[in-house]
């Protein structure tokens, strides 16, 4: 029980963790300065021929889903470290002579 309700946990957690991610990278954060230099811009062009995308619409999509798949990379393995560092802390031994 108490596995199935830390799955759930970090599940939630990753979940939540990517979407706040993805948010500030596209609306305040490194997304607009990339896109405000040549080479974000040239890098942009080349994934919308890459894809064989036209339109805005088609390259904030790609954006948005690039962006999605690296914050949920990125939190997931924020979510298993901090997980495993709980659980050291968890089982480490009390220090019974501190004050």
């Amino acid at each position: 029980m108490t596995r199935l309700l830390a799955l759930v946990l970090q599940i939630i957690f990753t979940l939540t963790l990517s979407t706040l991610l993805e948010r500030w990278v596209m609306i305040g954060g490194p997304m607009k300065w990339l896109l405000h230099t040549e080479s974000g811009m040239d890098t942009y062009v080349w994934l919308l021929t890459l894809f064989n995308l036209e339109g805005l619409e088609d390259g904030e999509d790609m954006l948005i889903l690039l962006t999605l798949s690296v914050t949920l990379i990125i939190s997931t393995l924020t979510c298993v470290a901090l997980t495993r560092a709980l659980r050291r802390l968890r089982r480490s031994p009390v220090d019974t002579n501190a004050e």
